[in-house]
């Protein structure tokens, strides 16, 4: 059973609002749940600096619940972050780099959530590929192998975000 579409007009508001929060610098995957007439709960991930402490970000997500909650009638119920890295000068260089070569490939609309974790050897970061592509997993798998050959050392998780609000 396919579940009601919400309207585009309103992931978009919700979005540019988050978006107003001094601090955020992306707003992704957000998701709404329907529950009745104008009865929203939601998620979103926010894209912050890694400089902000684990207090900022509180202070953040409250703020930003309280304000789409009165604006829009919408709970979000979870505000999920995603970490700048604005530290490591590798870490930085390494994100340009597959940047380049994500958008280098048609129908990219969005890539973020990136991390790369030395410790680990892993890299990873969320792409979001065009409906009108016909063979999503085929650029899923270049764009793969293409970051997998420069970075030989790492693993590298990417994962193909579905396009599920504008």
């Amino acid at each position: 059973m396919l579940g009601v579409r919400v309207e585009s007009s309103l992931t978009k508001s919700i979005k540019k609002e988050i978006m107003k929060e001094k601090d955020v610098e992306g707003a992704y995957d957000l998701v709404l749940n329907d529950y009745g007439p104008d009865k929203y709960l939601g998620s979103v991930h926010i894209e912050v600096l890694d400089t902000l402490t684990v207090a900022d970000i509180d202070k953040i997500s409250r703020k930003i619940t309280k304000n789409i909650q009165e604006k829009y009638g919408v709970i979000l119920h979870t505000i999920g972050v995603y970490s700048i890295n604005t530290k490591d000068k590798k870490t930085i260089e390494t994100k340009k780099d597959i940047t380049k070569i994500v958008f280098s490939h048609k129908g990219i609309l969005q890539m973020h959530g990136f991390y790369l974790d030395e410790e680990e050897k892993r890299i990873s970061f969320d792409i979001i590929i065009d409906f009108k592509i016909k063979n999503p997993q085929e650029i899923y798998q270049e764009i793969y192998d293409e970051v997998q050959k420069k970075y030989p050392n790492y693993e590298i998780v990417i994962t193909l975000d579905i396009d599920i609000s504008d």
